[in-house]
């Protein structure tokens, strides 16, 4: 229960930068650009909506799966592996942080793959480990 709420508190506290027009987005021009007057005048992406939508279906599939996890774990891990892969995209539509690695990636996209590639191991490790103790059978 703790890694699906998890996500619905990241998912209402961005809904809380919006309101506040802290974490937006990079000018755009789409029927989604939103005009945060606290800034400036710019219309930009809603940012902070897009990750709110996105966790929200990470919320869902989590909460689908809390009875049917392989190991003791699993549910934690997936969580971070599923909000990495949304910050890592979302990043892309908001401002750079003025430190941008190789490849034009900005340090919290850095962070956010070696998340999920972090994620992605435990998450085999802990599965070959779990189907070794269970004699080589799945749960499900």
């Amino acid at each position: 229960v703790f890694s699906p709420s998890l996500m619905l508190g990241i998912a209402i506290g961005r809904v809380g930068c919006f309101l506040n027009g802290c974490c937006h987005g990079v000018p755009a021009s789409n029927r989604l650009a939103v005009v945060f007057r606290s800034i400036d005048s710019v219309a930009r992406h809603p940012a902070q909506l897009y990750e709110s939508a996105l966790v929200l279906v990470a919320f869902v599939v989590l909460w689908g799966m809390r009875k049917r996890t392989s190991f003791d774990g699993f549910l934690f891990l997936l969580a971070f592996l599923l909000y990495s892969v949304i910050r890592f995209g979302v990043q892309f539509l908001r401002p750079g942080e003025g430190l941008e690695w190789a490849g034009g990636l900005q340090v919290t996209q850095v962070w956010a793959a070696a998340v999920a590639v972090g994620s992605l191991s435990m998450m085999a490790l802990r599965s070959s480990c779990a189907s070794r103790a269970r004699g080589g059978k799945r749960p499900w």
